[in-house]
């Protein structure tokens, strides 16, 4: 079980890196496309709190309770791994539509989405680091953590969730997960598809 899988890796289970947060806004989106609160009772008791009385979309949460959160929501509601990274990627296309973002990106680049990428994780997280590094018509994005904030299957999530951002701009992109390792991940992004690195 992911859930299970993750609170074992992390050194204090779901009371691990409390200085490390995330915005409430995307899990709350996810809750209007997946039937979790049909299935409260069968969640982790520590993350029924998430369902019964979710915290404002400007709310700060333990980035490791968001993550536990969906981790649960995969074993308990969806049937696949595949699944969540699916319904992540349609989750954030569907906040990434709305009208005054669809004519923001409209003018985004992908060198401009990657140069925003810092400001932009800051905006949603605490306690992680984000680092791009840009290269003609391609670069890398680094996520640095504390040990196993993010599991593997989290940062396939995010590599979908980038992906997502990347679809928005005006300007074919591809995201890649290259690792993810216990402290750091790394991707790949291309958008000159036809150069070479």
């Amino acid at each position: 079980m992911q859930f299970d899988d993750y609170c074992d890796s992390l050194p204090a289970g779901l009371a691990s890196h409390p200085e490390c947060k995330h915005k409430a806004a995307f899990y709350r989106d996810f809750m209007l496309r997946v039937p979790v609160a049909r299935h409260v009772k069968r969640f982790p008791e520590a993350l029924r709190y998430m369902i019964d009385a979710p915290p404002a979309p400007s709310a700060w949460l333990p980035e490791v309770h968001t993550n536990a959160f969906y981790l649960a929501a995969r074993d308990v509601v969806l049937e696949s791994d595949e699944q969540l990274v699916r319904t992540m990627y349609e989750v954030n296309r569907h906040v990434l539509s709305s009208p005054l973002n669809r004519i923001m990106f409209l003018l985004a680049t992908p060198a401009l989405v990657m140069t925003a990428g810092e400001a932009r994780w800051a905006a949603f997280h605490e306690g992680s680091r984000f680092k791009t590094k840009r290269r003609g018509g391609h670069g890398t994005v680094d996520i640095t953590y504390p040990k196993n904030l993010f599991p593997p299957l989290m940062m396939r999530v995010y590599e979908q969730i980038f992906q997502a951002v990347f679809d928005m701009s005006r300007e074919p992109a591809r995201v890649r997960l290259m690792s993810a390792e216990p402290f750091c991940a790394r991707f790949e992004v291309r958008w000159k598809l036809g150069e070479k690195a």
